[in-house]
């Protein structure tokens, strides 16, 4: 017996509904020995298909790249990373992978796979050929590990908790992927299946477990990575929506986005697709986000524009980088040329 319990299960990786996803080949990138096995494959000229296009799945299939291997990506959404990006930034990152020699489709669901004589495997695809392959990655999402609760715990996609991360059992706590709690922006209780988010987490449960009395300020979604030659990331409410004020740098010819989503004048999100340099941006108004405090001065939004809270009519939606040597402008609502 105990005076206090913390659950802290973690997730399981979320398997499709796909006939016969299963067995040799078949990889949920989940352990150290999904990895050991998998680099047996990673030879030039291999037949890789990898299922979704989230972080998991995208970094498998440019390490794929990389290797020499012939990569083909499924997704059944009708963008790539839709958990991560909007549609400009994701059709940047489309159009680049594709630019690496990846066949990526989207809106693309396999049915079933059968195993052949020599090892390999083809994979159905409803009104398309199949598709035959020496190996398959999943990379679909991850799902809480809670199957071996009882109903006396409160449960919905994962464990609710308040903001001292208890469950609706005075004494149990839960706290990382299994854990579904307030965010920044307060309803609905999400999950939020992040390293820094669990670490935050585990904290606040702990301190509270301990006899002491700390409030959690609420998970904030933030994600960044390398992949075919991008930096990829975002922060917050990154989608446009009902009472929002868009400001966006976009460079068609190199590939790079910028975005901050604001609502009055307080960030609530934002996106980058390009250069490393473009991340600080998300570095400086994540404390913003957090605290609820309203942009002042300038933030560099792209290599070449800074973001300034000077001007209000700020918006440049197609922006069009045409000169090398273009200095910092301010954004005045009009295309800049």
């Amino acid at each position: 017996m105990s005076d206090r319990l913390l659950i802290a299960s973690g997730a399981l990786p979320m398997k499709p509904p796909v006939t016969n996803l299963e067995g040799p080949g078949i990889y949920h990138m989940w352990t150290l020995e999904d990895a050991k096995n998998i680099e047996a494959y990673f030879q030039p000229g291999k037949r890789l298909l990898v299922l979704g296009s989230g972080f998991i799945s995208l970094q498998a299939a440019w390490s794929a790249v990389s290797r020499g291997l012939v990569v083909t990506i499924f997704e059944l959404m009708p963008r790539i990373m839709p958990q991560v990006l909007d549609q400009k930034g994701a059709d940047i990152l489309h159009r680049n992978i594709l630019d690496y020699g990846v066949d990526l489709k989207v809106n693309t669901p396999a049915e079933r796979i059968s195993r052949n004589q020599d090892g390999s495997m083809t994979v159905y695809v409803k009104g398309e050929a199949p598709l035959d392959v020496d190996l398959i990655i999943v990379g679909t999402g991850v799902c809480p590990n809670m199957g071996f609760l009882d109903k006396m715990i409160r449960i919905d996609r994962g464990i609710l908790v308040n903001d001292r991360m208890e469950t609706s059992v005075p004494g149990i706590f839960a706290a990382g992927d299994v854990a579904q709690g307030p965010t920044t922006f307060g309803e609905p209780h999400v999950i939020h299946a992040l390293w820094p988010t669990a670490v935050e987490q585990g904290k606040v449960a702990g301190a509270n477990m301990s006899g002491g009395c700390r409030s959690y300020q609420g998970s904030l979604n933030m994600n960044v990575t390398q992949m075919f030659g991008k930096t990829v990331a975002s922060i917050g409410q990154f989608l446009d929506g009902e009472g929002y004020e868009i400001r966006q740098f976009f460079d068609s010819v190199h590939g790079r986005y910028g975005k901050v989503v604001l609502e009055g004048e307080i960030p609530v999100g934002g996106i980058v697709v390009g250069d490393a340099d473009q991340v600080t941006l998300l570095g400086r108004i994540r404390p913003l986000i957090r605290q609820k405090k309203k942009f002042v001065g300038t933030l560099k939004l792209s290599p070449v524009i800074l973001l300034t809270s000077i001007r209000k009519n700020v918006n440049c939606a197609d922006y069009v980088f045409r000169g090398a040597n273009l200095k910092h402008v301010f954004l005045t609502g009009r295309n800049v040329s």
